[in-house]
C-alpha cells in the first residue's frame, strides 16, 4: 500500500502540481494524515461515538468566541502533555516541511537520487535509538529466512548494502538527468537541505516505529498523540509561510489557484497521505530500514515501470552507464530485502516474515521484467550524427525558402496581384490596392503576394463591429496607465497624440516618418500603439474561435461583392462604441491614485506574476498539453515539450570517450508556439515574472512591435529598427576571416523581474551560466580556437533586494572570469578589480569583432537581430517573441535558430559551425570539422544578402502600408462594401 501511495507521485514527478506548490502540498497532506490517524488509527472509535458527540458539544448554545477559545485551549493542552518523543517528532516534521519547500524551490541545485540514503540513515537511527527488545531482534536476525548470520556480520552486510544501494542510485539518476541550465546559486545549501530532509525522514520513521513498539508492549494507544503531532505540524507549516506571502507575488502564488489545479492538488495530497498512513501501519510489523527501502525504491525508480526505460534523450553510451548503475542498485536492494527481518515488536511476526519474502520476490520479479522489456523492446532511435543533421536542415530550409519566394513574389502585374489576393484570402482587396502595389514595386519589395501574417492578425477583428473597435481604441488612449501612444491619420496626414510621454516620443516620431509617404492613400483612423515592450492581448481559445467564425462570415460577404451596407443597431453595441472617429485625441482620465492601480476594468496588472497558465495556456486548444499539464521542474528537460520542433542528434566523440545526445531546433515557427510546451512557464522571464505586464482578455486593437504565441496584438515594424537605435555601419564591420572565432553577447538581465529566485530560469541568465561553464572548461584547453565571450554588463536592476544581491554576486564572478580570458576587450575588468562589479558596457560595434553573435529576447523582442543579419557575422537566435519579419526570414538559411532551453544541442551546433573540437572531448564533432565553418559563413552571407533585400526601411513601409490599408477597412462602417474596383484592370 505504501508503494500505491508513492508510485503515482514518482511517475508524474515533473508534471505533479503538488511539487509546484510544495507548501500547500505538505500542509494538506499533514492535515489529511492527522485526520486519518485520528479516524482510522488502531485506537480510533466508531464515527458515531467520536465525531458526532464532539460536534454536539461544540455547537452547544454559546458564543463563537467561547467556542474558538475552547478549541485553542484544548489544542495547547495537547501540546503540553506530549511526551518528549512526540515533541521531537513534531519538530522533525516541521523542519522536514521547511527543508522540502527549500529543496523544491532550488531543485536546479538538487542532487538527483539523494533520497536513496534514507535506508542507511534509518539503519543508523535504529542503532542509536535502540528498542527495548534489541537483543531479541538480533537473535531473530540470525535465523530469519533460513539464513544463519552472526549479528555483527548481519549489521555490516546491511550497512554496506545500504551504502552501495544509495551511491549506485545517485550515480544512475544523476546520469539520467538532462539539465536545462537553470542557474544554481546555492548548490551546497540545497545539498545539505536534502541530506537534512533525508535524515529527518529517518528520525521520523524511527520515532513512529518506537511509538508503535511501545504501543504493542504496553497495550496502549498512540493514535491521539500521533494525530495531534501531524495536525500541529500542518498548522506550523502555514505559520512559517506567512512571511513569504506578504509580498505581492508571494501572495499571488499562494492563493491564486484554479479549480482544476485545486482538485489535482487535493488528489495528489490524498494519494501521498495514503502512502504515509500505510507506512505508519507498516511500522507495526516492519523495521524503519525496511519501510525506508520500500519508500525510496518505489519513489526513485517507480517511473521506470510504465516504460521500462529512461525517457530522457540519452546517448547509447549514457544509457549503458545509467543501466549499469540502476542494475547495481537493484542487486544490493535485493540483498537488503533478503536479509530484512520483521520488527521485534510485531504481533504478527511470522506473517510479517512471509510478507518480506513476498516483497523480495516482487523486487526480483520487477527487476527481471524491466531488464527483459528494456532488452527485447525496440530501443528509442538514436539521433543521427550532428554534422549530418545540421547539413540536412540547411539543405531542406534552403529548398523551403526557394519555394516560398516563388509564390511570395509571383505576381508581376497589378491584375495578377489582385487575382492572387482573391485566391488566397477569398475576398476582394481593399481600396487603393493599386497604390499599394505601385508603392511596393517601386520600392523593389521581393514580397508582393504573401502577407498571411497580416491576414491572420486582422481576421479576428472582422468579428467585432467597427464602432466597437473605434470605442476600444478610444478607451486605450483615455487610460494613461495602459501606456498607449495615439497616432491619428486624418485627411492624408499623420498626427501624434500630445499625451505620449517624452521618454517614448521617439517611437511616435519614427512611426510618423514610416507612415507619411503613403498616408494620403489611407482612410481616416486612430491607432493605439503599445509603448511597452511586452504584448498585451490574450483572448481565450473558445472566444477567439467564435470571433474568427464571425469574421469569416463577414468576409465571405465581401467575396460576394455585396452592395448593401450592414450596420448594427446602437442597442446591440457596447456602451463605449464610437460611430465615427473623433477629430482630436481623447483626454486622459485621472492618473493612478496608487502604484500598481489601473483605471481600466478590462486590463489586469500582472507584474512579477507567472502568466503562463492564466494567459498563454488559456489561448491554446482544450486538449493541448499547456492546458492539461504543469511542468514545474525547471532543472530537467521536458522531452515531450521539445520533441515536436526538434531533431535528436548524437554528438560524436573520439574513440575512448562517451558520445553525447542532444536536441537541435528544426522548426523555429513551431518552437514559438507555447501550446505543446508547458515547461516554458519556468524557462522564460516573460512567462515566469514579467517586469511590466498589463494585459487583457478582450480583443482590443493594440499595435505592438512583437508578441508571444497566443497573443493577438497587431504586429507593426519596430520603430526601434526604423530609427536605427542599434545601427549597423558597414565601415565598422570586418571580413569573415578577420573576425575572432568566438561567440559574443553582452546585455542586461532585462527579460523579467527577479523575485523569489525566479531569475534562475530566465533565458539570459541561463545563457550566461552555460557560457561560464564552457569558458571554465576552456581554461583547461587554452589551445581551443573557440572563445565564448558572454557576460552581463552594467547595473543590476528589476529585482528585489535579496535577488539583486544574489545576482550581483553570481554575475560578477562569471563576468570577471569571462573578461579576464578576453582581456583585449576595452573596459574589461581584471581579477584584481572589485569582485562585485559587472563588466562595463561596450560599444555596439564590438559585436563585429566576432563571427558568432547571440541574439535573445529581453523584456520583449530583441532590437539587435536586424543589425546582426545585416552584418558579416552569423547570428544565433533564441526567441519566443514573434516580429513582423518572421514570416520572411528563414532559420538555417538566414540565421541559426536556438531553442530557449539551450543545452548540449546548441553548444554542439556552435562548435560544429566554428570547426572546433574541445580538447576535453566533451562536445564537438570532428567528422564535420571542415564543413562546419564553410556552412557558417554561407549562412552569414545568405542572411546578409536577404536582409539587404527584404528587411530594409522600405520593406517596413511596404508592410505597414498593407497592414493599415487592411485595418482602415476593418474599422469603417461600410467595410463590407469597401473594396478595390478592378474593373478596368488589365488581366495578364
Amino acid at each position: 500500500m505504501t508503494a500505491i501511495g508513492e508510485r503515482p507521485v514518482s511517475v508524474t514527478w515533473a508534471l505533479c502540481i503538488a511539487f509546484e506548490r510544495p507548501l500547500h502540498f505538505s500542509v494538506i497532506t499533514l492535515l489529511i494524515v492527522g485526520l486519518g490517524v485520528k479516524r482510522f488509527g488502531p485506537g480510533a472509535k466508531p464515527f458515531e461515538k467520536t465525531l458526532v458527540p464532539a460536534l454536539n458539544r461544540y455547537y452547544q448554545p454559546r458564543s463563537s468566541r467561547r467556542r474558538a477559545l475552547s478549541f485553542i485551549r484544548s489544542r495547547i493542552q495537547d501540546i503540553r502533555v506530549l511526551s518528549k518523543s512526540l515533541q521531537l517528532l513534531l519538530a522533525c516534521i516541521v523542519l522536514r516541511t521547511a527543508f522540502f519547500w527549500y529543496s523544491i524551490r532550488t531543485t536546479q541545485c538538487a542532487c538527483p537520487g539523494i533520497e536513496a540514503f534514507l535506508p542507511i540513515f534509518a539503519h543508523m537511527c535504529v542503532t542509536m535509538l535502540q528498542y527495548d527488545k534489541s537483543a531479541e531482534l538480533e537473535a531473530r536476525q540470525t535465523t530469519q529466512n533460513g539464513l544463519s548470520l552472526p549479528p555483527i556480520l548481519a549489521y555490516v552486510l546491511s550497512s554496506f548494502s545500504s551504502l552501495v544501494w544509495a551511491l549506485a542510485s545517485v550515480f544512475a539518476l544523476s546520469n539520467a538527468r538532462v539539465s536545462t541550465g537553470t542557474v544554481c546559486s546555492s548548490e551546497l545549501a540545497t545539498f545539505y537541505a536534502q541530506l537534512c530532509m533525508c535524515a529527518l525522514d529517518a528520525v521520523i520513521l524511527t520515532l513512529i516505529a518506537r511509538m508503535r513498539s511501545r504501543e504493542t508492549e504496553s497495550d496502549s494507544d498512540a493514535t491521539d498523540n500521533l494525530a495531534t503531532a501531524f495536525i500541529f505540524a500542518g498548522i506550523c507549516g502555514i505559520v512559517l509561510a506567512v512571511p513569504s506571502w506578504l509580498s505581492d507575488s508571494g501572495f499571488f502564488l499562494a492563493f491564486r489557484i484554479g479549480l482544476g489545479d485545486l482538485v489535482r492538488l487535493l488528489v495528489d495530497s490524498t494519494v501521498a497521505a495514503l502512502g504515509v498512513l500505510c507506512g505508519i501501519s507498516m511500522l507495526r510489523d516492519f523495521s524503519p530500514t525496511t519501510v525506508a527501502l520500500l519508500v525510496s525504491e518505489v519513489g526513485l525508480f517507480g517511473f521506470l515501470v510504465p516504460r521500462f526505460r529512461f525517457a530522457t534523450p540519452l546517448s547509447h553510451d549514457a544509457e549503458i552507464q545509467v543501466g549499469q548503475g540502476a542494475l547495481l542498485a537493484a542487486v544490493f536492494a535485493a540483498v537488503l530485502w533478503r536479509i530484512a527481518v520483521p520488527a521485534s515488536h510485531s504481533p504478527h511476526w511470522h506473517a510479517a516474515g512471509t510478507g518480506l519474502k513476498w516483497l523480495f520476490n516482487c523486487h526480483v520479479g520487477a527487476v527481471v521484467l524491466t531488464v527483459l522489456c528494456a532488452t527485447l523492446t525496440p530501443s528509442r532511435p538514436t539521433g543521427q550524427p550532428l554534422f549530418e543533421a545540421v547539413e540536412q536542415l540547411v539543405a531542406s530550409a534552403k529548398t523551403a525558402k526557394e519555394a516560398w519566394l516563388l509564390q511570395a513574389g509571383a505576381s508581376k502585374s497589378l491584375g495578377s496581384a489582385v487575382a492572387e489576393y482573391k485566391r488566397r484570402y477569398n475576398m476582394v482587396p481593399p481600396p487603393n490596392f493599386d497604390k499599394w502595389y505601385e508603392f511596393a514595386t517601386r520600392a523593389g519589395s521581393p514580397v508582393i503576394d504573401d502577407f498571411d501574417q497580416i491576414y491572420n492578425d486582422v481576421l479576428p477583428f472582422w468579428g467585432v463591429e467597427p464602432a466597437v473597435l473605434r470605442g476600444r481604441t478610444a478607451h486605450l488612449l483615455e487610460h494613461p496607465t495602459l501606456e498607449m501612444g495615439g497616432m491619428r491619420i486624418q485627411g492624408g496626414k499623420v498626427y501624434q497624440s500630445p499625451h505620449i510621454p517624452g521618454t517614448h516620443r521617439w517611437m511616435a516620431e519614427a512611426l510618423e516618418r514610416m507612415i507619411e509617404p503613403f498616408a494620403k492613400w489611407l482612410p481616416d483612423m486612430v491607432l493605439a500603439i503599445n509603448l511597452a515592450d511586452e504584448c498585451r492581448v490574450a483572448v481565450p481559445f473558445d472566444e477567439m474561435q467564435h470571433l474568427k467564425a464571425r469574421a469569416k462570415a463577414t468576409t465571405s460577404r465581401l467575396s460576394q461583392a455585396s452592395t448593401e451596407k450592414s450596420l448594427v443597431p446602437d442597442t446591440l453595441l457596447e456602451k463605449s462604441a464610437v460611430r465615427k472617429w473623433a477629430s482630436d485625441f481623447p483626454e486622459p482620465t485621472t492618473r493612478r491614485t496608487r502604484p500598481g492601480s489601473l483605471t481600466s476594468p478590462y486590463f489586469t496588472n500582472n507584474i512579477r506574476k507567472q502568466i503562463f497558465y492564466d494567459w498563454l495556456a488559456a489561448t491554446c486548444p482544450p486538449t493541448s498539453p499547456a492546458r492539461n499539464t504543469h511542468w514545474w521542474d525547471w532543472s530537467t528537460l521536458c522531452t515531450s515539450c521539445i520533441a515536436p520542433h526538434s531533431l535528436p542528434v548524437t554528438i560524436a566523440e573520439p574513440p575512448g570517450s562517451a558520445s553525447r545526445s542532444g536536441l537541435i531546433l528544426s522548426n523555429a515557427t513551431l518552437a514559438r508556439d507555447p501550446c505543446h510546451q508547458p515547461d516554458l512557464a519556468y524557462l522564460d522571464g516573460f512567462t515566469l515574472s514579467p517586469a511590466a505586464m498589463v494585459s487583457t482578455r478582450t480583443l482590443f486593437p493594440v499595435f505592438s512591435q512583437a508578441r508571444v504565441g497566443g497573443f493577438a496584438d497587431l504586429l507593426i515594424p519596430s520603430p526601434w529598427d526604423f530609427a536605427d537605435k542599434s545601427p549597423y555601419k558597414p565601415d565598422e564591420d570586418r571580413e569573415w576571416e578577420a573576425k575572432e572565432n568566438g561567440l559574443y553577447w553582452r546585455g542586461t538581465g532585462s527579460d523579467g523581474f527577479a523575485a523569489h529566485g525566479a531569475w534562475a530560469g530566465f533565458l539570459r541568465a541561463r545563457l550566461v551560466h552555460e557560457a561560464y561553464e564552457q569558458q571554465h572548461r576552456q581554461e583547461l584547453s587554452p589551445s581551443s580556437e573557440l572563445r565564448v565571450n558572454v557576460s552581463f554588463v552594467g547595473d543590476i536592476s528589476k529585482c528585489d533586494t535579496g535577488d539583486c544581491a544574489t545576482q550581483l554576486a553570481t554575475f560578477s564572478r562569471w563576468g570577471t572570469a569571462v573578461s579576464s580570458n578576453n582581456s583585449s576587450l576595452e573596459g574589461a575588468p581584471t581579477p584584481d578589480d572589485i569582485p562585485t562589479k559587472l563588466p562595463s558596457a561596450l560599444p555596439f560595434e564590438e559585436n563585429w569583432r566576432f563571427r558568432h553573435l547571440m541574439d535573445m529576447d529581453g523584456a520583449g523582442f530583441s532590437g539587435r537581430f536586424r543589425s546582426f543579419l545585416q552584418s558579416r557575422s552569423l547570428p544565433y537566435r533564441a526567441a519566443l517573441f514573434h516580429a513582423w519579419y518572421d514570416e520572411r526570414v528563414f532559420s538555417w538559411v538566414d540565421y541559426v535558430p536556438v531553442d530557449v532551453r539551450l543545452g548540449d544541442g546548441f553548444w554542439g551546433v556552435l562548435k560544429y559551425l566554428a570547426g572546433v573540437l574541445d580538447q576535453d572531448n566533451e562536445i564537438g564533432d570532428k567528422a564535420g570539422a571542415g564543413q562546419g565553418p564553410r556552412t557558417a559563413r554561407k549562412i552569414a552571407e545568405q542572411g546578409r544578402d536577404w536582409a539587404s533585400k527584404a528587411l530594409r526601411k522600405e520593406d517596413m513601409q511596404v508592410y505597414l502600408f498593407r497592414l493599415l490599408m487592411e485595418w482602415g477597412r476593418v474599422v469603417s462602417d461600410d467595410r463590407e462594401t469597401m473594396m478595390y474596383d478592378d474593373a478596368e484592370t488589365t488581366r495578364p
